[in-house]
């Protein structure tokens, strides 16, 4: 009997020692929860430490650096030699070459290239080849360029980052204030200023809709389909042998001048200020094809193409 309860006792030990080892158990495992919202928090103060507002702030810093400087005045000088930066200032040449004398709108003969020139030197061109805008200033040099035909009073073109347009410059044409050069390489384009060829001075063009009548007489250019109508008018007196041509290119010179052949259509003896002509044309293209052609009082047949303006759809005459 007492060795049956002696077992028993054991037993007894052995049991509350199990429940007792079990019940650390648990505590442990309470520890190691109470450990982890240190942990969460630690992840939680990384995560602070990397926010960066002085990154943020430094680009801030950085686009404001990155602002395009106000237009400057032009500067009544002359540049020499021509500097390989610019310094955000245009730079006016001598009599003649005056920026203001230049400033306005500008376009080339095909309507691809178009030129404005702001007084104070600035300038924004359209360049057809590659179908960019370009801005920046002008600057007066007469030094030598990189290449021979360089060489000679020009305006160099400087970008808005203050280099040059590499091989691109503006050439005034001596005999003709209306007429430029934009020259590129050993090439050029011929650029006329915008709105001054609606008249030459003894002949004036207009859109028929655009003005107001008096009686006239009319002649159909087009062959076929639907045209529109062009009013001529003799400004200052009759106007001899005016003739309307039909036009021809021929050639193109490396300075952009085009050489026209002509095929009469229409001739009238004499186009006077009270009756006006009335043409029905067609425009094909870029390349004029309509003309007139008459005898000035020297005595001398002059050519001109009737064009239609790729900007402002205005109509005006351009002597070829």
């Amino acid at each position: 009997m007492r060795e049956k309860r002696m077992g028993k006792r054991w037993l007894f030990i052995a049991l509350v020692a199990v429940l007792t080892a079990a019940l650390a158990g648990c505590g442990g495992g309470k520890t190691a929860e109470n450990a982890a919202p240190a942990a969460a928090t630690k992840p939680a103060e990384t995560a602070a430490t990397e926010t960066k507002p002085a990154a943020e702030t430094k680009t801030a810093e950085t686009a404001a650096t990155e602002t395009k400087p106000a237009d400057a005045p032009v500067v009544a000088t002359r540049s020499m030699p021509m500097p390989e930066t610019g310094t955000g200032v245009a730079v006016e040449g001598p009599a003649g070459w005056e920026i203001s004398a230049i400033a306005g709108d500008w376009y080339s003969l095909d309507s691809a290239d178009a030129l404005t020139i702001y007084e104070n030197g600035g300038f924004n061109l359209y360049w057809g080849a590659d179908d960019h805008y370009y801005d920046g200033y002008l600057v007066y040099t007469e030094a030598a360029g990189a290449t021979p035909w360089e060489d000679g009073p020009r305006y160099a073109l400087y970008l808005e980052n203050n280099e040059p347009f590499p091989g691109v410059w503006l050439s005034v044409e001596p005999d003709d204030p209306e007429l430029m050069a934009l020259c590129q390489g050993g090439g050029a384009v011929r650029l006329q200023r915008m709105g001054v060829a609606a008249s030459n001075g003894a002949v004036r063009v207009a859109w028929a809709s655009d003005v107001s009548l008096p009686p006239f007489d009319r002649f159909n250019a087009v062959s076929s389909g639907d045209g529109v109508a062009v009013a001529f008018f003799a400004e200052n007196g009759p106007v001899k042998n005016f003739r309307v041509v039909s036009l021809f290119l021929k050639d193109m010179s490396p300075e952009g001048v085009p050489t026209f052949l002509y095929e009469t259509l229409y001739t009238q003896e004499t186009l006077t200020p009270e009756r006006p002509l009335v043409v029905d044309f067609v425009f094909y293209g870029d390349i004029p094809n309509n003309g007139i052609l008459y005898t000035d009082e020297n005595g001398v047949d002059r050519l001109f193409a009737v064009e239609m303006s790729g900007r402002d759809g205005s109509i005006y005459l351009l002597e070829v």
